[in-house]
């Protein structure tokens, strides 16, 4: 009797066979170079004990470079927008009511909050950590508040986050904006020149620039009795030498005997041969020395 199988035994096998040919070389392969892989970082010395390494130097060079510049709050309220914080104080509407006169929730009602002294909203019950702050609702302090609460009042209730600085700002501009009186703004910081500059006073720039001006004027005056003076047909008459600085005069060791030209034989005192000043002067020695041409 046929197995009625064997048609499928047949096809498994064929199946299995080309799976392994196929299959086979791939699988060796992967493990060859896994194997290599492996064994290359077995190798290798690893540069640091541990293979972890702490720079705390560059951790904090990085840290700093990273850190955000720190801005007033005067000056970040000079630009805040109440409209804006509004919005943002949407979140604040489920504990307190904005309104005059409005009632307390969760929290006091926050109108006329700024300037206002803390843990005074008759009918309401502060935690002992909220009443041991005491003063006033200043915009700085509302500002911290807002930025951490529990950090700047610990044991307080609220609970309250507000990282970004601007964003703190609009909500403070809204909140002093809840006044029939509202509180001035503070006052932004005066801007300081950066590291290593120096602020120059007006007037010290006005008395620098005069001495400048005041050195390079060139005074003239009278010749004083006993001091030489050249006659006016000399002073621009640079000789033989030429002007100071004259390179194409300076360079040059030839005296001219004579720089008028009157002399049409070229002989003058250089002998009529054009000497350099030193030879002429040699000649003429040996020439008084030995009038006779005696040798």
């Amino acid at each position: 009797m046929r197995d009625p199988l064997f048609g499928n035994k047949v096809a498994a096998a064929i199946l299995v066979v080309l799976l392994l040919a196929v299959g086979l070389p791939v699988i060796v392969t992967t493990f060859a170079e896994l194997a290599a892989h492996l064994g290359t970082h077995h190798d290798e010395e690893a540069p640091y004990p541990g293979g972890v390494v702490y720079f705390p130097g560059t951790l904090e060079v990085s840290a700093e470079t990273e850190a955000e510049p720190v801005v007033d709050l005067g000056t970040l309220m000079a630009s805040a927008d109440a409209e804006r914080g509004a919005r943002g104080a949407a979140i604040c509407s489920s504990c307190h009511s904005f309104d005059k006169g409005g009632p307390n929730g969760t929290g006091p009602h926050l109108w006329d909050v700024v300037g206002r002294e803390v843990a005074s909203v008759p009918g309401f019950s502060y935690s002992s950590a909220m009443s041991g702050l005491g003063g006033d609702w200043t915009y700085e302090k509302l500002d911290a508040l807002l930025e951490n609460s529990q950090g700047y009042i610990p044991g307080t209730q609220m609970a309250q986050k507000i990282r970004k600085a601007d964003k703190r700002a609009d909500i403070l501009a809204y909140l002093g904006s809840l006044s029939d009186d509202p509180v001035p703004f503070p006052e932004p910081a005066p801007v300081e020149p950066p590291a290593g500059e120096e602020v120059v006073p007006e007037e010290d720039t006005a008395e620098s620039e005069a001495a400048e001006s005041a050195a390079d004027t060139v005074e003239s005056r009278p010749a004083l009795p006993g001091e030489a003076v050249l006659p006016e047909d000399q002073r621009n008459d640079p000789g033989d030498e030429g002007y100071p600085g004259d390179e194409s005069h300076a360079q040059s060791d030839y005296r001219s005997s004579d720089p008028d030209g009157e002399d049409t034989s070229g002989t003058a005192e250089d002998g009529g041969e054009g000497l350099p000043n030193a030879e002429a002067a040699q000649t003429a020695e040996e020439q008084a020395g030995n009038p006779g041409g005696q040798q």
